[in-house]
This record gives structure tokens, sequence and C-alpha cells, in this order.
């Protein structure tokens, strides 16, 4: 390979009717350097270092994205246990389905996010998201979670498919209306990516944006 490179930097330099005093020459895998018109040196870089470091930052992404998943199925099944005692054979395959499918979907980063940004909330101002209201709450692994709520798991019934979910591009959940507003002041002074949308706060993720709703 690196012979053959040589043999085509040099039929490209004979070509140039004028060579610059200093140049260099880009290929995919040569580097042209010229001192001057008559004559030239050619260093041979195959951009080892630039591929070596793509694959490596691609193994990361590997190695993180296989442990947020193995997080999210844990605390998944760890959740359902705490809320069923004992889940029967039908919640523990819709479970596992809706699993799937939200791994499929690359949304397993911004429902650990959405987990954490929840319990920290609860540490620090003893509070959780309302029973019973928003978007979360006929989904299996968000009651997992902890993001849904409801007051009755029992009447939970067949959960919503996510891609439902997403065409509604912004989920609600609730918190009271004497508390919201210093939890939209906690996410702002913490990292989270906070706007607004017709004058209402939201939490922007990777591929969900949470409405942080008040109720009234």
């Amino acid at each position: 390979m690196a012979m053959q490179n040589h043999c085509i930097a040099l039929n490209i330099i004979p070509k140039l009717k004028f060579l610059p005093r200093y140049a260099v020459f880009l290929h995919a895998s040569v580097l042209f350097y010229i001192e001057d018109n008559k004559s030239f040196r050619i260093i041979y870089s195959k951009n080892n270092t630039i591929m070596k470091n793509k694959h490596q930052k691609k193994q990361s992404n590997t190695v993180k994205q296989k442990a947020m998943i193995e997080a999210l199925i844990f605390q998944t099944n760890w959740g359902i246990k705490k809320l069923y005692k004992n889940p029967s054979d039908l919640i523990s395959t819709l479970v596992k389905v809706e699993l799937e499918y939200i791994i499929e979907l690359n949304l397993f980063e911004d429902l650990l996010l959405l987990k954490m940004f929840i319990e920290n909330v609860k540490s620090v101002f003893g509070v959780e998201p309302i029973a019973e209201y928003g978007d979360f709450n006929r989904s299996l692994v968000a009651l997992a979670l902890g993001i849904g709520k409801v007051n009755d798991i029992e009447k939970v019934g067949i959960p919503i498919a996510w891609h439902e979910l997403l065409e509604k591009k912004i989920l609600c959940i609730y918190y009271t209306n004497d508390i919201r507003n210093t939890i939209v002041d906690y996410a702002k002074h913490n990292g989270y990516n906070v706007s607004t949308f017709l004058g209402k706060p939201i939490i922007k993720l990777s591929k969900i944006f949470v409405l942080l709703e008040r109720a009234r």
C-alpha cells in the first residue's frame, strides 16, 4: 500500500506546472510535503492515529450505551417487583416487550436522566410527581422507574405504545402549584436544558421534551 501511494505521489508532482515553495497536499493515506520547485519529501501517514481515536470513541460509546441499557433493565425489574410484589408472567412479558421497544428507540438514556431528576427533586424537596396526572402513567417501565405515578397499580391496564407518546412531542409531569416553580429553578441551576413552550417550562432531553406542569 505504501509503495502504491508513493507511485501516486510521484505521478502527481510532474503534472503540476507551478509548485509553491511550501505546500501540503492531503490524500486519504499519504501526505505530500513539497519544499521547493526541485526537491520534495513524501511523508506517509495512514491516519492511524485518527482511525484509532475514532475506533476508541466508538468502543467507548458502545460500552456506555451497554451500561445504560443494563442499568435501565435492572432498575425497571427492581421497580416492578416493588410495585407488584410477585409480578405475573403477563406483567413480566409486557415489561420485557416495552423495554425492548424503548431500547430500540434509543430512549434509555433519557429515561435514566428523567428518573435521576425526579429522585433528586424528591431528595431535595420531599415531593414526587402527582399520581394519576401526566403522560407516563400507562407505561409500566415509567411506573417502575418512578417517573409515572398511579394510586392503584392493578388498574393500569395495557401499557401505551411508546411511539404514541413520542408523537405527542412534549410529555407532561405534574407537580403541585406551590412547588412547581421551585423545581423549575432547581433544574436550571443543576445543568438541565430548560426552555419554554407557550410560556411553560420544559426540560429538553435527547429525544424527549418534558413539560413541568402545575396541578391547579
